[in-house]
């Protein structure tokens, strides 16, 4: 009989146990075929000797079935009746995660709580950056709610608006900044940017038609309790009517009170400032004798110093 099988250990079908026998011996095995191989070699056998077993098997595999049912209903019926009770368990438990994540991550980044009051961060940090990040200065006056950042390029200036936009959503959502113990923010009741290259091949949109439908929805929303962050204003487009949008721009947000941060490399934009009641200037930081920029904030456009930083000064340098 040996030879009968293709392998001696017996194998299960429809959860009941056969053994592999060669299609050419069926007739020396009585029994039930439950399986066919694809190769049509083997055939899936339940002796018939063992077909009483099996039913033994099934029934009592059917009433260990039938009572793990039975238990879970009671279980589940018993933790029906404490349903308010335990949501009320889980939902403090989750508070209590929540707060020991904030703690942990305060840690990890050594934050502090900034209070509330006008946007003042001083050695803020963004915590993607690790220890690589330049800690960061900036402040703005309740009389001058509109900042323009001027800077070389790979200076830090879209690092700084987002650093401080996302230091004000981790404020306002309970988080302990990195920044100094006595950095201050407001409380916006939204907080709105315009960062990076929206232009869409299938919507038809350029760099600069995005940038204006994108602006032109955070216009129809922000209100004086807003925070707008705007990278590379005025971009994309003739330098002269770019100029122009972006002047009209600021105006209707200073005279809606918005508070703005803007990054530009426009030389009428810079000036704006000088001109225009309610903006002030700062400016990213570059070291004129390395040729590379040092990521720090200062208030005020150096011109001296950007003038030294212009592409044929640094050409000329450039060995």
């Amino acid at each position: 009989m040996r030879g009968c099988f293709n392998g001696a250990v017996p194998t299960q079908r429809g959860g009941r146990t056969v053994v592999p026998l060669k299609a050419s011996h069926r007739a020396r095995v009585p029994g039930v075929v439950h399986e066919m191989s694809a190769s049509g070699a083997t055939l899936y056998v339940e002796p018939l000797r063992d077909v009483e077993a099996n039913n033994a098997v099934v029934a009592a595999r059917d009433r260990y079935a039938a009572e793990v049912r039975r238990v879970l209903r009671e279980l589940t019926g018993e933790v029906a009746l404490k349903r308010l009770d335990l949501e009320r368990a889980v939902a403090v438990t989750a508070r209590f995660d929540c707060v020991q994540a904030r703690a942990r991550y305060a840690r990890a980044h050594a934050g502090a709580a900034a209070q509330v009051g006008p946007l003042a961060l001083h050695r803020a940090r963004h915590p993607e950056l690790g220890d690589a990040a330049v800690p960061l200065d900036l402040a703005m006056t309740p009389d001058a709610r509109i900042m323009i950042i001027t800077g070389p390029n790979t200076g830090g200036k879209t690092v700084c608006l987002k650093t401080v936009g996302l230091l004000c959503l981790m404020n306002q959502a309970g988080l302990e900044i990195p920044a100094a113990p006595d950095s201050t923010l407001p409380i916006y009741r939204g907080i709105y940017a315009d960062i990076g290259d929206e232009q869409s091949i299938t919507a038809s949109l350029s760099t600069f038609s995005a940038h204006v439908e994108n602006l032109a929805a955070i216009m129809n929303a922000a209100t004086d309790c807003s925070l707008v962050l705007i990278d590379e204003l005025g971009t994309g487009t003739d330098p002269e009517e770019g100029i122009a949008l972006s002047r009209a721009m600021l105006d209707r947000f200073r005279d809606a009170g918005v508070t703005v941060i803007a990054t530009t490399h426009h030389g009428a934009l810079k000036a704006y400032a000088y001109t225009e009641t309610g903006v002030t200037n700062a400016s990213m930081e570059f070291d004129g004798h390395t040729l590379r920029p040092t990521f720090r904030s200062s208030k005020g456009f150096r011109g001296r110093a950007m003038r030294s930083t212009s592409p044929g000064a640094i050409a000329c340098r450039t060995p």
